[in-house]
């Protein structure tokens, strides 16, 4: 399975990354600032984006989406 979260970085969107690596999905997470799932689980990939900055969203969520085809979930 692999699941797009937004807000990885702390708060809710870090404890269902980190509860969904800990079980083995593969997660594409969002944030500001990194995340230190980065070191502590191999299956979490990271992409730096700021979800206000409207006037970049299309190109940042493009770039991802050139990389990542597929998801099961996004949250």
């Amino acid at each position: 399975m692999k699941v797009l979260i937004t807000g990885t970085s702390s708060g809710i969107g870090y404890g269902i990354a980190k509860a969904l690596c800990e079980n083995g999905t593969e997660v594409i997470g969002l944030s500001r600032r990194d995340s230190d799932l980065s070191q502590s689980c191999f299956n979490y990939h990271h992409y730096s984006i700021d979800l206000t900055d409207f006037n970049n969203l299309e190109q940042h969520f493009q770039a991802i989406f050139d990389k990542e085809n597929k998801f099961d979930l996004v949250t």
